[in-house]
């Protein structure tokens, strides 16, 4: 599962992992806009 993500990617979500939930949840949705404004272009 790990291989899928870059690098960076992997470090991202380690330390999504070690903080609090609720700003985890805020950074998701954040990381989930910007995914999809990344797609778009």
């Amino acid at each position: 599962m790990i291989d899928r993500y870059a690098p960076g990617e992997y470090l991202v979500w380690r330390t999504l992992n070690n903080l609090p939930s609720s700003l985890v949840s805020w950074l998701q949705v954040f990381n989930f806009e910007f995914f999809f404004q990344k797609k778009a272009d």
